[in-house]
């Protein structure tokens, strides 16, 4: 445990492990934030986290969340006042799926963006991890199965990067919950130009659209790292950091897109 106060009388700066309840070994890549405020951050590969909290957000809440595990949430003015800031996350034991069999005649489709050129970009609007960039994908037809996601790769200043590949429910055209069981981590580097990632052996079913995203989890700096872009393609989400807000881009359109299957 570990409480270091920074230079500002209004903030306090707190560390810990995040880790699970069960046999208390370490969680990498834990969300955690002030929701809605944009204050987070995400714990590293060994669990590590550290956050800095104002004053001014002690009505707050704070929101710890991994996929596969229960979500914990405080009030900002409780979490500060906790003996320890060790972290624990029970396991979510999900019911499997009822089968869903793939059609022997399928149509693909390419939905998102598909822009692949340079001249026009756009990046991270925050270098904090656990920033995100999506773009919201318009199903043809239901169920659609999905076969991988491109993110389209302008520049990169950053080097090594990992993100986490996150994919959400929409609802009345609000990003809401997440649909995968599992992580889906990605990495990049400077020589990377598309971001390919294999989606079927995740086995993910949609029945209305979704949003794609890229998080930011690791290798976070000062450096950027920008999407091919183009005008006039909407539907391109952002959100500082973990437990933030969604946020409409336009009108630039981000470079990402997504294969999916679905009966013809």
């Amino acid at each position: 445990m570990c409480i270091q106060f920074v230079h500002s009388a209004n903030a306090q700066s707190f560390s810990g492990k995040i880790l699970n309840a069960n046999d208390k070994s370490p969680i990498p890549f834990v969300n955690i934030g002030v929701v809605g405020k944009g204050v987070g951050t995400v714990s590293d590969v060994e669990g590590n986290y550290k956050i800095i909290l104002y004053d001014s957000l002690k009505d707050n809440y704070i929101k710890i969340s991994a996929i596969g595990f229960k979500n914990e949430v405080y009030r900002v003015s409780d979490f500060t006042k906790k003996q320890t800031f060790d972290l624990f996350l029970e396991e979510d034991i999900v019911l499997l799926q009822q089968i869903v069999v793939k059609p022997k005649v399928f149509k693909t489709k390419v939905l998102g963006n598909e822009n692949d050129s340079r001249s026009i970009s756009a990046g991270f609007l925050s270098n904090d991890l656990g920033s995100e960039l999506g773009v919201i994908m318009h199903i043809k037809k239901s169920p659609s199965f999905l076969e991988k996601a491109c993110f389209n790769v302008a520049f990169n200043d950053a080097g090594i990067v990992k993100f986490r590949v996150n994919i959400y429910h929409m609802k009345n055209g609000i990003v809401d919950s997440i649909i995968l069981k599992k992580p889906i981590i990605a990495e990049i580097d400077k020589q990377t130009r598309v971001l390919t990632v294999d989606l079927k052996p995740y086995n993910i079913i949609v029945e209305d659209d979704f949003l794609v995203s890229l998080e930011w989890i690791e290798g976070h700096g000062s450096e950027k790292i920008n999407f091919c872009a183009g005008l006039m393609n909407g539907n391109s989400m952002f959100r500082k950091t973990s437990q933030d807000s969604w946020k409409k881009i336009s009108p630039v359109g981000i470079g990402f897109n997504c294969t999916v299957l679905y009966e013809k």
